[in-house]
């Protein structure tokens, strides 16, 4: 399927500072992908230089074909004429309207008949939940009833594309997983194209068909949430989307099943081991990061007989999380963190025994970067 958004070689720099440098990626029709990263890595700005906010010092952005931008043909096409609409972290609602007028705002502009105003807003305001607000001013509501009204606005003159700058980092915890839900019901029952900006990863997880990592205006890593997660392509990805534990090593062998091979691990200067590890095509003589997220890593007094790998050391930290408890565990110099059940709880100074499934142990290419 040809991509709906296309951004090709795009690059934007404020005085010496890069901060988005010749990024490409397609969104396809009716799907949301998400830009995920830290603070200053490019992501905001690419998702302005996609409304129309910023110029583009180099590259191309196109919506469903048709350029937007496009630097070496001296194209750009103002923010009001892409048919983009755009929900942005601070509210955005004026205080000295109702939620209808602060709704109807992009219809008023664009001189549609007040009959067709009106039923379009009501129509907006059931989709988002707000129609028994329709008549309050807009800033008496909640939080997150004010993000649903800058929502509802972003999608009342039907937008090609929809683009969220951080649209939850303004809620409480709690408000905040509602709305997660909420955008993905939303984004699935209207069908646009849409693109997130995020430094959330849980936010990113849920919401996401795709999920772009980016660091210094470049992309990390590309591929659907599981992907990911579970098989980060760099040290960054792996530390910055959750937890992981992290081994440096060496492949010195492969080790039965296609794609396991054994690797020897640094767990302090004076002391190394042998682990079984996934790496597909990886081979002898192979620097790597061996990643293990702490959900994959299996405690208790003593070893499984069905446990790939085992470790021994001793609880240094154990700490209750409701759900499972957050195990620190010395193993050599090492620190190994485990969550496992809290129905099955070991204490802080026990000796256990760690299991490391190979299939979860995953290598990763030292020095490895998507960039």
């Amino acid at each position: 399927m040809a991509d709906y958004v296309c951004v090709e070689g795009l690059r934007k720099a404020f005085g010496r500072e890069i901060a988005v440098d010749h990024l490409s990626f397609g969104v396809e029709k009716g799907r949301i992908l998400t830009l995920l990263g830290p603070s200053g890595c490019g992501k905001t700005t690419t998702l302005r230089c996609i409304a129309g906010l910023e110029h583009p010092d180099e590259g191309r952005i196109t919506i469903d074909g048709e350029p937007m931008t496009s630097a070496a043909e001296g194209v750009f096409v103002p923010p009001e004429r892409r048919s983009v609409g755009v929900v942005f972290q601070s509210y955005a609602v004026w205080p000295h309207m109702t939620v209808f007028k602060n709704v109807a705002y992009p219809l008023d502009v664009r001189k549609w008949p007040r009959a067709q105003i009106a039923k379009r807003v009501d129509e907006v305001l059931e989709l988002v939940g707000l129609s028994r607000f329709r008549d309050q001013y807009a800033t008496k509501l909640s939080g997150g009833q004010q993000q649903r009204v800058a929502l509802a606005r972003a999608l009342i003159f039907n937008p090609r594309v929809l683009l969220f700058d951080e649209p939850l980092s303004n809620l409480d915890a709690k408000l905040r997983e509602q709305l997660r839900i909420e955008i993905v019901r939303l984004q699935r029952e209207v069908g646009i194209t849409s693109v997130y900006v995020t430094h959330d990863q849980a936010e990113a997880l849920v919401i996401s068909d795709q999920i772009i990592v980016m660091n210094h205006g470049r992309i990390e890593q590309q591929g659907d949430a599981r992907a990911i997660y579970a098989r980060p392509a760099n040290r960054f990805v792996a530390e910055f989307i959750g937890l992981a534990n992290l081994l440096t090593g060496e492949v010195t062998a492969a080790a039965g099943p296609a794609g396991l091979v054994r690797v020897e691990v640094a767990l302090s200067p004076a002391r190394r081991l042998a682990l079984t590890a996934s790496m597909p095509g990886g081979g002898p003589g192979m620097r790597v990061i061996v990643s293990i997220r702490p959900e994959d890593v299996e405690i208790g007094p003593a070893p499984s007989a069905s446990w790939d790998n085992r470790l021994e050391g001793v609880v240094v930290s154990a700490m209750y999380m409701g759900s499972y408890v957050d195990y620190q565990v010395e193993v050599e110099g090492a620190r190994i963190r485990a969550h496992a059940k809290s129905t099955t709880p070991c204490r802080e100074g026990e000796r256990v025994v760690l299991g490391l499934p190979a299939a979860a142990c995953v290598c990763i290419p030292e020095g490895a970067s998507g960039s």
